[in-house]
């Protein structure tokens, strides 16, 4: 008797431990802005004593859960060249959680499922056509990206 009783309150202590694990993981919900579904990409190339060559990506799929992924490499004449990773030829790129305000117009972001990471300011989000997406990450800085 007193054997059965440890083996089910083992098996209850495992059950409730997996709900609990399982609620903790937070599921994608849909962006309330349905224009954000699609691929858009950012490249920008500029030869010179101060080169560049940057890729920026967002994979939406209609919900709150973000593929963002970038590559970049450029040339500063006093620090010399500088890369998206450690190496040539490295990039990155991860989940992020995105929010759109009720009104559609600003975006804020923060790293999927992380407890540590916590919300950006809210910035300045615009549709100028449906291919062309334009990101605001300060009052006058934003890139243009283009839908696949």
């Amino acid at each position: 008797m007193n054997r059965r009783f440890l083996i089910g309150s083992v098996i209850i202590v495992c059950v409730v431990f997996l709900l609990t694990a399982c609620s903790l993981n937070p599921k994608p919900t849909a962006l309330s802005d349905s224009r954000f579904n699609g691929h858009f990409y950012y490249h920008y190339v500029k030869d010179g004593l101060e080169s560049h060559d940057d890729y920026y990506k967002y994979d939406f799929d209609g919900s709150n859960k973000v593929w963002h992924y970038y590559k970049y490499k450029w040339y500063s004449k006093t620090s010399g060249w500088h890369y998206s990773g450690d190496y040539i030829g490295d990039d990155v790129g991860y989940y992020l959680e995105f929010e759109v305000n009720d009104d559609h117009t600003m975006y804020r972001t923060k790293l999927w499922n992380n407890d540590y990471s916590s919300w950006s300011e809210w910035l300045v989000y615009e549709f100028l056509d449906e291919s062309t997406l334009r990101l605001y990450y300060s009052e006058s800085l934003y890139r243009d990206y283009t839908k696949i």
